[in-house]
């Protein structure tokens, strides 16, 4: 049985990690390389390393910056984010990723997806899409035809993309859970494997996606609430039966966790929580 994949997603804007709201609201965090040494430190299965200002600023990725990144990263790099010709994509390749991520390239140059896959191997090549909440299901953000997003997705495999990123903008930073109807509707319609993005925030929403075959689980925010948020989810998912590799070198068979995913504190250290609180009153 092919084990279950947490993807530890770092969004970009300005240089800066932040934390994405509804793709309107942006707190920042810090350094991607920090973050993707947690990252991997924690036990996520790959990384994605997203630039959401390059493509608008029309800058190109930042090698410099996913070379960092890179060296931090001993699991599989995803990388998106201002790339728009062949150049780019091997410059990328070349400053360490191992998968490339397509979201504007996509919509505005669908060809250079298919061209990056026949030279790089379907496997290096994400379709990432967008998709927004319609009145009669989900159409591709930011799409000027207006297009569907199962069209989109189909559009996508047929290009030549090995993986689809599927990114729910309404749930994007609401930590409610991910948009169900949205992954299981794609899923079925595509043959290529999905990555759920936006809206984890209990352990609870990654056993409801990781229900879904071929479907991998992606979040940002709440990977970066909490130190050893990956590796104690891993521990959870694992007691409920799903192949998921663990964190060597971490050790959580004699715990419980709270509704949220957080460790639960023992007797002792709410003693001496309490002991201290009144030393911050």
């Amino acid at each position: 049985m092919l084990r279950k994949r947490l993807i530890g997603t770092i969004l970009v804007k300005d240089n800066v990690a932040v934390q994405s709201y509804g793709f309107r609201r942006y707190t920042p965090i810090g350094s991607p390389v920090i973050c993707a040494e947690y990252l991997d430190a924690w036990g996520a299965d790959e990384i994605a390393l997203l630039d959401i200002s390059a493509s608008k600023s029309r800058s190109g990725p930042n090698l410099e910056m996913i070379s960092k990144v890179a060296a931090k990263s001993r699991v599989p790099l995803m990388v998106g984010g201002g790339i728009s010709t062949m150049k780019e994509v091997h410059d990328t390749v070349e400053a360490g990723a191992d998968k490339i991520a397509m979201n504007t390239a996509f919509i505005r140059q669908p060809e250079l997806l298919r061209e990056a896959s026949e030279n790089y191997g379907a496997q290096c090549i994400i379709a990432s899409l967008d998709a927004i909440r319609t009145s009669d299901g989900y159409s591709l953000y930011r799409d000027d035809e207006g297009r569907d997003i199962v069209t989109a997705a189909k559009l996508a495999e047929e290009l030549g993309a090995g993986e689809i990123l599927l990114n729910s903008v309404d749930q994007d930073g609401s930590l409610e859970g991910y948009a169900l109807d949205l992954i299981s509707k794609v899923n079925r319609a595509v043959n290529v494997p999905l990555i759920a993005l936006g809206g984890a925030g209990a352990p609870l929403h990654f056993e409801e996606i990781l229900n879904e075959p071929n479907v991998a689980a992606a979040a940002g925010n709440y990977f970066q609430h909490f130190e050893h948020s990956i590796a104690v989810l891993k521990h959870h998912l694992g007691t409920k039966g799903f192949p998921i590799r663990q964190k060597s070198g971490l050790e959580y068979m004699n715990v419980s966790h709270t509704l949220d995913g957080r460790l639960k504190r023992t007797p002792e250290q709410l003693l001496l929580t309490q002991m201290y609180e009144p030393l911050h009153q």
